[in-house]
């Protein structure tokens, strides 16, 4: 079927394509030529019958450019048996169309992200995609951080996260090294339809499709960190970076014969060093001769500087534009300012007599604290130790009643109450009050050593409850406890 089958329409000095071939799917181009068709018909009937395999001609497809007549269109699609196809349409959840690519053709991808993340959250994420939320105290903390900060490094104070615009360049940084360093078809038909043997450099800005002004866009910045190691001299002579500080070009301000190659400066089994004179100078031509002299053989190699191996990875060219940490500036040595060893020191015993402040009035001091506190000079107290000692409640004397009162508060100002006991030598509960707020009380007979129903009288008043109670029957069960303890002479401790 050679040179029988009308190509379709590519740029001048581009490969011929053909086809394309997508696991059991096949994309074929073709002119809208009925001849072609027959031809392609036919090449389809010859598959079937070494293949064994049969097109499905419900799932097969013909898409049309516009230029094409109705009339044609029905007579191509009655010689394939083919429905007629439109664009956009979806390749394995990809849409395929022809222009620009816009946000109503991703609207599915979307919403099939949305609901996976919303499934996530009732299910364990696999590794690698597991983020750990850090309790204290048992309760969820909840900070405000912007986007940038959690696209750190863990290392530099972030989360770790992957800004998708930063992957994105990355990708497109990776073609930018396929289209300059691979022969392959996909690079071939690029170079003709976009470059036509111009150095990437003297590219026009703005022009082609939308994917191509991104691939363009990263070309300059791709060749900013990577080199040309000579060794046939067909590097740009102005364009390519094959010196140590960069592109001749980007520093020589005249420039003449744009797309000279290094090997035109070889003339008769040497450098022409005339030439190199008149072109960059004396002494910049004394720098190009060392480089050149000490080229070996082989083909010119485009090495990638950002890995020791000097091969291109994604992962390498993220980490020249992933989102970084802003570098803490000395502003002293910036300034050029100086101090002391001794200026040094008192700004640092200043700081730590400043945090002895806070230590001194803990009660977590070791002695070596004390120890580096009373060597500054920090007057140090050291806190008195509390002794726990124990304390009963005393009975009153016979035909003699005892009441216990005790208030609390809960901040200052805050809630407050008041609690009161009224016993009988006994023991005897004869009246039990508690308010909220304080109130004054007649006291006849108070005792601090077991003051413990009153108090819980007191902390029930600052809780807001009020109340009073005649008889043991309509004790809460925790006072009860506490009556009996005291009935019996049971004592508790007092710190």
């Amino acid at each position: 079927m050679e040179k029988k089958i009308g190509t379709f329409p590519i740029p001048r000095q581009a490969p011929l394509i053909s086809h394309l071939l997508y696991a059991d799917d096949i994309v074929i181009f073709a002119n809208g030529g009925s001849f072609s068709v027959r031809k392609i018909s036919k090449s389809l009937q010859l598959y079937e019958r070494w293949s064994g395999q049969k097109v499905s001609s419900s799932k097969s497809s013909i898409i049309f450019s516009n230029h094409i007549a109705i009339n044609q269109r029905q007579r191509l699609l009655r010689i394939l048996g083919f429905v007629e196809g439109k664009l956009p349409f979806k390749y394995l959840g990809v849409p395929i169309l022809a222009g620009r690519l816009k946000a109503v053709h991703l609207e599915d991808i979307v919403g099939k992200i949305k609901d996976r993340i919303e499934g996530l959250q009732n299910k364990i994420l696999p590794n690698g995609s597991r983020v750990i939320l850090l309790r204290q105290d048992g309760k969820l903390r909840k900070y405000w951080k912007s986007w940038e900060q959690l696209c750190l490094l863990t290392s530099e104070g972030g989360m770790g996260f992957r800004n998708l615009q930063d992957v994105q360049k990355t990708l497109f940084m990776k073609f930018a090294w396929k289209l300059l360093m691979e022969d392959s078809l996909w690079s071939q038909f690029f170079k003709a339809k976009y470059m036509r043997d111009r150095h990437v450099s003297l590219l026009p800005q703005g022009k082609g499709t939308r994917f191509w002004k991104k691939v363009h866009l990263c070309l300059p910045e791709v060749l900013s960190k990577s080199k040309w190691k000579l060794r046939r001299e067909n590097a740009s002579f102005w364009w390519d970076r094959w010196m140590d500080d960069g592109p001749i070009g980007a520093s020589h301000g005249n420039v003449v014969s744009l797309d000279m190659k290094v090997t035109e400066c070889w003339v008769d089994n040497e450098w022409d060093e005339d030439m190199l004179i008149r072109l960059i100078g004396e002494e910049k031509t004394r720098e190009v001769i060392r480089v050149l002299h000490k080229r070996p053989e082989g083909a010119d190699v485009l090495v990638w500087l950002e890995t020791k191996t000097r091969q291109f990875t994604a992962q390498s060219a993220w980490n020249c534009v992933r989102v970084r940490a802003p570098k803490v500036r000395c502003h002293s040595r910036a300034e050029g300012k100086s101090e002391s060893v001794s200026q040094i020191w008192m700004q640092l015993k200043h700081w730590v007599v400043k945090i002895g402040e806070k230590l001194k009035t803990t009660n977590q001091q070791s002695s070596r604290d004390i120890q580096i506190l009373q060597e500054l000079q920090v007057p140090v107290t050291v806190p008195k130790r509390r002794c726990p000692r124990l304390v009963s409640w005393f009975r009153p004397d016979e035909r003699r009643w005892k009441m216990n009162v005790d208030g609390a508060s809960k901040g200052n100002p805050g809630p407050a109450g008041a609690g009161g006991v009224l016993r009988d030598s006994a023991g005897n509960v004869k009246m039990l009050v508690k308010k909220q707020g304080i109130v004054d009380f007649e006291v006849e007979l108070d005792s601090w050593e077991g003051n413990k129903a009153a108090d819980f009288l007191a902390r029930l008043g600052a809780e807001g409850r009020n109340g009073k109670w005649w008889s043991s029957q309509e004790i809460p069960p925790l006072l009860r406890g506490i009556l009996r303890l005291d009935k019996i002479g049971f004592p508790s401790i007092h710190m």
